[in-house]
């Protein structure tokens, strides 16, 4: 007999007016005739509304339909996964709902129902990553016994989408399967957000990224509400730890960092505070670590990865037996004329100067060799700098400033100065988009 897990939507939490455990089920029901009236089983499902897409999902997985979740809306890159998956787009336009269904009962989610996420393949192709709705559910309950330890009523708040795994497993799955409140809208602008939250009586989680971080830490205006703020989750990519804590001094909570990713599901947390032992990442419950010997590259046992001794491209030092620092990508050391370089490293250097508020180092090609370029956005104090000097020799400045640690050979020959880093929803940024600056 097949595992389920049993689910009763009148026990869902929705802060949004209009949102009610009756109307989502009328969407459910709904869904599920579409669902049944086709003879599809793969189905393409985008919707930015989390609470209709909770609905959509949760009938997917009760009809026990493989479910394709693209990054984005974008008619390119849903051709694409369609292209490659097979599978008929979900229509909720199509969804006619029964105003009188309002009986409200269990619903039955098969545990070995598929969900495929597409990477945002800001670097190429669209990559697809297959997970079982049980390895959904298992990283959900070890989120619930690891961060709530509160008795308070808590409301979920997210600036990420649900069409990631970080999005799926914070802010939807966690509040609908732990009976926490959610508000299904996701918040682009921080201000909006604060608009939001003004009236919900309950401590809020909330679920960002670090591009949101990052920006928010020059106009921080969730500190007008920051007593509201139980937890804040930050994941998607490395958090800036000067701006971890120029954001986190205003705020009632420190930010917990996630590292993970949608191959691997969550692997470890942490809680900066500025002390050398809180930088270190504590694994989560059931998740183990090691370091290969060659490179230094992480080796982990999940309960989230069916594949045992999973080899992934960071590298990291062990410290206090599971803990341990991260020391960049695998992909991020190059080799500059024979000269083996750490791009996170130079990268480091850089956002550290009070010139920068963002940096990111790349390789490119000039004139049929590689060289190193860097992009980065400049401090009023920066800008201020670069206009008394002139492009040339800020230029200069900046080389002479990397030779205090690195060789003139691997110091980056190109660089530009834009408003902002173009990140995704996701809080990645778009690869192919840096390296046409230097086109």
């Amino acid at each position: 007999m097949k595992q389920k897990l049993i689910l009763n939507p009148q026990q869902f939490k929705f802060a949004a007016a209009g949102e009610s455990s009756q109307l989502w089920m009328q969407y459910y029901q709904a869904s599920r005739k579409l669902i049944q009236a086709s003879p599809a089983d793969t189905w393409l499902l985008f919707n930015k509304d989390s609470f209709k897409f909770s609905a959509c999902i949760f009938a997917l997985i009760t009809e026990h339909k493989r479910i394709v979740l693209p990054p984005s809306n974008q008619a390119s890159k849903v051709s694409e996964i369609v292209e490659l998956t097979g599978a008929t787009t979900f229509n909720s336009a199509q969804l006619q709902l029964e105003q009188n269904s309002s009986q409200i009962s269990d619903i039955e989610l098969p545990l070995d129902a598929q969900i495929d996420f597409f990477t945002s393949g800001s670097t190429g192709s669209a990559k697809c990553i297959h997970k079982s709705f049980n390895q959904l559910v298992t990283e959900v309950k070890t989120l619930e016994q690891t961060f709530s330890h509160s008795p308070q009523q808590i409301c979920v708040v997210s600036t990420v989408s649900h069409q990631h795994i970080y999005g799926m497993l914070f802010k939807l799955l966690w509040p609908l399967v732990c009976g926490h409140k959610l508000l299904s809208q996701t918040y682009e602008y921080p201000e909006h957000m604060v608009n939001a939250v003004a009236d919900i009586q309950q401590k809020l989680v909330l679920i960002t990224s670090p591009a949101h971080i990052h920006r928010l830490v020059a106009d921080n205006v969730l500190s007008a509400v920051a007593d509201k703020f139980l937890q804040i989750f930050s994941s998607g990519g490395p958090l800036d730890m000067q701006k971890n804590l120029a954001f986190s001094e205003p705020m009632s909570c420190r930010v917990t960092e996630v590292f993970g990713s949608t191959e691997t599901g969550g692997i470890a947390w942490r809680q900066y505070d500025g002390s050398e032992h809180s930088a270190l990442w504590q694994p989560f419950a059931g998740v183990e670590v090691c370091a290969n010997q060659a490179e230094q590259r992480l080796v982990v046992n999940s309960p989230y990865i069916v594949q045992p001794h999973y080899l992934t491209d960071d590298r990291i030092e062990l410290v206090d037996g599971q803990k341990f620092k991260l020391l960049g990508r695998v992909d991020r050391v190059v080799k500059i004329e024979e000269k083996r370089v750490s791009l996170d490293d130079l990268q480091q250097k850089l956002a550290a100067s009070s010139y920068f508020n963002d940096v990111y180092v790349l390789p490119i090609q000039s004139k049929n060799r590689q060289q190193l370029a860097a992009v980065m956005v400049l401090t009023e104090q920066g800008c201020k700098e670069l206009t008394e000097l002139g492009k040339f020799k800020f230029d200069q400045q900046l080389r002479r400033y990397l030779q205090q640690w690195f060789e003139p050979v691997v110091t980056p020959k190109k660089f530009r100065y834009i408003d902002a880093l173009p990140y995704n929803a996701q809080g990645k940024l778009n690869k192919q988009q840096m390296e046409s600056y230097f086109d």
